[in-house]
């Protein structure tokens, strides 16, 4: 991985990204991607020759293939969606361009990478049925439907052999989930989110937004993958929504909050993810639109766990940061938690008092009103045995 280098500075500094950090550095209008060099997945074509090839991808161990696959052949509903006679019979009553050209191609491209593991016949296809629709003059909400149906029915074919594809997937996974299981002590306040994490309301927004987070591996499809992470990213911003003044659901306060939400979660296969979703989903769905700001954030946020996150970025010593990294704890850390623990403890007290003296008004306008009522009854009851005198008299 190699995060665009303004937002890695930025990131470095604040752990705040603002949108145009996060756009494509040819200045398309695109969102970039570091798996790209920060370039839009067009503008990645077009400059591609001036970038260092990546190394080889190596097949992964047999265990690991078969458990893949065993673990994608377990949705019967997807297997029967991804059989031939399933997309012939969705393509009866549409263009006939679809069941002459475009399913051939698509099956083409699934025996291309069933056979030949030649993952780049996906995005060559995407990009073929792209320009298609774009000639052929189909409508916007056509080519979304043509587009969804080609991916799943691709995916869902191709996931088992592309998705972790290879020994180096495997490690950059596992690196992953070793270094977020080692930042386990960060806090939000360590990352400058406004999270309140002590919120009982806001704990419950985590926790979906984790469930959608972890979701996201369950899926084969990209689209899929993303619509979890667009839960995830809405959850978020109402956990934020929540833990302030309106201010916190920002999105400057986004990110620093996404990193925190990961160091909680630490899905499995969050770099696999990653790199299955920058390769093989629709284009326009990491490069524009929502789906696109949030993927983008998510890439940056993994990106700073693996290269951008220091003791400088913590505020902190070098010494507290490996410290705590090794596992040891560290003596400022707990008497920072400490002074947290004791300021809410304050906070809380001086909403105890203020409520205390609140009581007190309320209790003593109430005995004024008691000792009013009284003295208006016992005048009453005087003026009422004096008459009752004057009548016997």
């Amino acid at each position: 991985m190699s995060l665009m280098p303004q937002v890695l500075d930025r990131v470095r500094r604040t752990i705040n990204v603002q949108q145009k950090d996060l756009h494509c550095k040819n200045g398309c209008g695109f969102y970039g991607n570091p798996q790209w060099q920060g370039y839009c997945s067009k503008c990645f074509q077009t400059h591609r020759d001036e970038i260092p090839p990546p190394k080889p991808r190596i097949k992964p161990l047999n265990a690991v293939k078969n458990l893949l696959s065993s673990l994608s052949s377990s949705g019967s509903h997807e297997n029967i969606e991804a059989t031939p006679s399933k997309i012939k019979e969705w393509a009866r009553g549409r263009q006939k361009w679809i069941s002459s050209e475009a399913i051939p191609r698509c099956e083409m491209t699934c025996r291309r990478v069933e056979r030949e593991g030649d993952e780049d016949a996906i995005p060559e296809f995407f990009g073929w049925l792209q320009e298609k629709m774009n000639n052929d003059g189909t409508s916007t909400d056509e080519i979304k439907v043509i587009a969804q149906k080609f991916e799943r029915y691709v995916l869902l074919r191709a996931y088992p052999i592309v998705f972790c594809a290879s020994d180096a997937d495997e490690e950059k996974d596992h690196a992953l989930h070793k270094r977020i299981s080692q930042l386990h002590w960060v806090t939000a306040v360590n990352l400058d989110s406004p999270i309140d994490s002590e919120d009982a309301d806001v704990q419950n927004s985590l926790a979906i937004s984790q469930a959608h987070l972890v979701e996201m591996g369950t899926h084969r499809v990209a689209s899929d993958k993303l619509n979890c992470i667009v839960s995830c990213a809405s959850e978020l911003f109402n956990a934020l929504k929540l833990s302030g003044d309106g201010k916190s659901s920002s999105a400057d306060a986004f990110l620093p909050s996404l990193i925190f939400l990961i160091l909680k979660t630490n899905p499995p296969h969050l770099a696999s993810n990653i790199d299955y979703i920058t390769r093989f989903a629709w284009p326009t769905d990491i490069a524009e639109g929502e789906t696109g700001y949030y993927f983008t954030n998510l890439c940056c946020a993994v990106e700073f766990l693996f290269e951008g996150i220091n003791a400088a970025s913590l505020r902190m010593s070098e010494q507290d940061f490996d410290r705590l990294m090794r596992g040891e704890p560290s003596r400022a850390l707990i008497f920072n938690d400490c002074l947290r623990r004791l300021a809410t403890g304050l906070e809380t007290l001086q909403q105890l008092g203020d409520r205390h003296s609140i009581l007190l008004q309320e209790m003593k306008s109430l005995q004024n009103d008691v000792d009013v009522f009284r003295a208006q009854l016992k005048s009453q009851v005087s003026d009422i045995l004096i008459e009752d005198l004057a009548l016997q008299q």
